[in-house]
This record gives structure tokens, C-alpha cells and sequence, in this order.
């Protein structure tokens, strides 16, 4: 248990190259476990440009598990542009999802400042022409 929690705590801290090596170090008794350890590292080096848990934690990513991606691109992605007859291009597809991304963290307030900020820069231009 210990072990693990050392590895975890490396994670955390962006030394996935570090785990690598202790998952590496590690003697397997049996071929299925050096099949297992080899399918791990695999998996580290394939995903290790995605591991940089210390900068998504510092810049407020709050979770960092895959559990809530995933259950995000269900509630976000899935649920409004796969609706029954919808059709959509990329930049609307894409205008679409980042107003309900922020919607979705809370962060509703800001687009309508930036609405009025916009509608307040346009009147004071009309005014100024």
C-alpha cells in the first residue's frame, strides 16, 4: 500500500516518467503479470504528454479522473448534438458546446457580461460614427 501511495503522490506531482521506472523495477513471477506490467507501461508512455497533474491541478482543474470526463461528454456533448434530426457543422457544433461547457462549470455570469460588454462597446460605437 505504500508503494502505491508513493507512486500516487508522483503522479500528482508530474513524475509519471519516475512511476514508469518503479513499475519497471517491479520482479513479475509470472508471464501474465509481466504481460500486465508491460500493458501498463504502455499505457503510461502512450498517455505521459496527458499526465501533468501538478499544472492541471495549479490552474484550478479541480478533477482530473477520467470517471468525470467521461460522464461530462455524456451530460455536455452527447445529450444536445446527438437529439434526434439534429444536424451540425463544426463551428456551430463547436459554438454549441462551449456555451454549454461553461454553462455546465458554473460559469454562466461571464457570457453575460461579455454580452453586455459587447452590446454596450457597439451602442458606443453607433454613437461615436
Amino acid at each position: 500500500m505504500e508503494w502505491a501511495q508513493r507512486q500516487k503522490k508522483e503522479l500528482l506531482e508530474s513524475k509519471a516518467t519516475e512511476v514508469i521506472q518503479a513499475i519497471t523495477a517491479i520482479k513479475c513471477a509470472t508471464k501474465q503479470a509481466k504481460e500486465n506490467q508491460q500493458n501498463l507501461i504502455n499505457y503510461y508512455h502512450s498517455n505521459l504528454l496527458r499526465m501533468d497533474y501538478a499544472r492541471y491541478r495549479k490552474i484550478g482543474c479541480g478533477i482530473i479522473g477520467s470517471g468525470a470526463i467521461e460522464s461530462a461528454h455524456r451530460t455536455i456533448i452527447q445529450k444536445r448534438l446527438k437529439q434526434s434530426g439534429q444536424r451540425w457543422g463544426n463551428t456551430g457544433a463547436q459554438n454549441v458546446l462551449n456555451l454549454r461547457a461553461i454553462n455546465g462549470s458554473g460559469q454562466w455570469d461571464k457570457v453575460i457580461q461579455n454580452i453586455k460588454l459587447a452590446a454596450k462597446n457597439a451602442s458606443l460605437m453607433n454613437v461615436a460614427v
